[in-house]
Order: structure tokens, then sequence, then C-alpha cells
């Protein structure tokens, strides 16, 4: 995979086993060109896929270092994670369109942030919020066993 200089998941998600805290840099991170440690990074980087480089049509504008959420996807839900230091970046477009796309394409979404802990749910027709979220928790139980 090539990330063509985006270091935002760096910044954006923990890594525990590092010790590295959401919201912090990451010690191996070359910020804008990449990981100094690519060959030896943590299993979790490895297993991580970032749904921008998954997409094949996505405007430049929704690369997680320019709209600030990264998505990925959990079973039937994308997951977007918010920059600590943009905490409405779902509500401003592109970011909302993508959001609206994803429900479109029949994909609940949630929206979180480690340094704000709250999160938004939004459901496909048919789901409830609540659905969603067990869902989703279920699934995130699951990788982490």
């Amino acid at each position: 995979m090539n990330c063509d200089g985006c270091t935002a998941c760096c910044l954006i998600l923990p890594i525990p086993s590092i010790g590295k805290a959401a919201g912090e840099w990451c010690k191996d991170c070359d910020r804008g060109v990449g990981c100094k440690a690519w060959g030896k990074r943590p299993d979790a980087c490895k297993g991580f896929r970032c749904a921008y480089f998954q997409m094949p049509k996505v405007s430049p504008d929704l690369r997680p270092d320019h709209c600030h959420v990264i998505f990925e996807r959990l079973g039937g839900a994308m997951v977007g994670t918010l920059h600590p230091d943009y905490p409405d970046a779902h509500m401003r477009q592109p970011v909302l369109g993508q959001i609206q796309h994803f429900l479109r394409e029949g994909l609940s979404v949630i929206v979180s942030s480690f340094k704000h802990r709250r999160s938004q749910v939004f459901p496909v027709a048919g789901k409830t919020g609540e659905q969603v979220w067990v869902e989703f928790d279920q699934q995130r139980k699951a990788l982490w066993q």
C-alpha cells in the first residue's frame, strides 16, 4: 500500500503495543513522508486498511491528512476517526458528502474521536443507531480477541 505521504494514522490512531496514544505522533513517523520503520512496524499498523486507499475513485480532498478523518470498514459499517484538532470535520464537505455516499451504498457510519470521547452514528435505512453500535461493538471485540 502506498500512502503517498499521508501520515494521518500516525497521529490520529492509538497503537497500544508500542505505547502510542491517540493524538500523539508515532516516534517512527516521518511527517508527510511515511513510516521510518515500515518493515518492522507493529501488527496493528500492518493490519490497518484506510478506506481512502481502497476506494477506486475518490477525491484527493478526502485523503485523511486533508479532510482530517480516517475511514475504515468494519463489518457493515464505515468507522471514521477524527483528527483531535478537528472535532467537527465530519460535518463539513467533502466528508459529509462521503458519509452520505456510504449510506446510499448500504453502509452505516460511525464517527468517533479519541480526544473528545463522543461518537455519532449515521444508520442506514431500516436500522437504529443502537443496532449499528451493537454490531460495531461485536465486530470490534472479535478483531481484538
